[in-house]
């Protein structure tokens, strides 16, 4: 069993749903492509994630649309895959899937997210969206409706026994066993500006919380010795106390499945809708509101150190069963 995943799009949400997946694919010996143009897919060991059999194929993020779009579609004209499935855009990045998909002689499926009403509304989406055999809401729901809708719990790229205890995830962190002081991690991911944006602010945090709080900046991509490259950071989560981050997909559903408390920003996206993603207790608009949010959310953290992962399901299972039910084949 071969399955084609199309993950375009920019930052890393996309890429990794499409790697969470091939991971729970792989358990039952389908083999995956998974075609992508983040940019973090030529910089981060992606390829690890995969099993030897599987195939990563990277479009460059700077290819002009139309080259994307004509890539895109030989890659999917000369795929053996018996499934399709399509994360996030019902009509390609580009549109390059609208004539395309119809002709296909495979069944596809699309991960549907939340999107932005207005572009769901300026490609009339909401007809288009029947060319598919299956769709598939990896824990969040989207404005398009079918019969052939199943929800699952979110995409996760570790299950809950691969994530790291309490103290070895805070040794990777930098931090003695003896230091029980808690742990802020500032998390730097989407564009480069908001990277330093983030890696400026947890240095702020630094100064202002001195030796109360320990504060670690991460990023898949950060270049400063000051900071640490993490990726996937989900298996760290049990050492952390509070996560400052974005409201991107990821950094959400990792903080909820393991009750890491979350402090974010929601960045404007032309797709994704970040603010209605967050609660409104997770949020804040301002640099100086973070010590004070930090300082409450940690005062109890030295005696209620999560000592054990939490226990949470993986929705990729639920997608995949889905999926191979989808192409009349039984889990293994």
């Amino acid at each position: 069993m071969h399955w084609l995943v199309y993950a375009l799009g920019g930052g890393l949400g996309h890429l990794t749903r499409g790697l969470a997946l091939a991971r729970a694919a792989r358990r039952q010996g389908v083999r995956v492509t998974l075609l992508t143009n983040s940019p973090f897919a030529a910089v981060l060991p992606v390829r690890d994630e995969l099993h030897r059999d599987d195939c990563l194929i990277i479009i460059p993020d700077q290819s002009r649309l139309q080259e994307t779009k004509y890539q895109v579609r030989d890659v999917i004209r000369d795929s053996p895959a018996q499934l399709l499935i399509v994360d996030t855009f019902p009509r390609g990045l580009g549109g390059e899937l609208a004539d395309l998909l119809p002709m296909l002689s495979i069944p596809t499926a699309l991960v549907h997210r939340d999107l932005n009403p207005k572009y769901v509304e300026s490609f009339e989406l909401s007809r288009f969206v029947s060319t598919y055999d299956l769709l598939l809401c990896p824990g969040e729901s989207g404005p398009l409706k079918s019969a052939r809708t199943r929800r699952t719990l979110p995409w996760l790229i570790r299950d809950s026994e691969e994530l790291l205890h309490a103290v070895p995830a805070r040794r990777q962190l930098g931090l003695m066993d003896a230091d029980v002081r808690p742990v802020a991690l500032v998390s730097g991911s989407g564009r480069a500006d908001e990277i330093r944006e983030m890696e400026a602010s947890a240095l702020w945090l630094e100064r202002q919380l001195e030796d109360r709080v320990h504060i670690r900046f991460c990023s898949p991509v950060t270049k400063n010795s000051t900071g640490l490259n993490i990726w996937p950071l989900l298996p760290l989560l049990p050492g952390v106390d509070v996560l400052i981050g974005a409201g991107g997909y990821n950094t959400v559903s990792e903080a909820r499945v393991t009750g890491t408390p979350l402090i974010a920003l929601a960045r404007p996206r032309m797709y994704d809708r970040q603010q209605v993603r967050l609660a409104q207790h997770e949020t804040f608009t301002m640099r100086d509101e973070l010590p004070d949010r930090i300082l409450s959310l940690t005062a109890s953290s030295a005696n209620d150190r999560r000592r054990t992962p939490p226990a949470y399901s993986n929705g990729t299972h639920q997608a995949v069963e889905a999926l191979l039910k989808l192409v009349g084949h039984s889990s293994i």
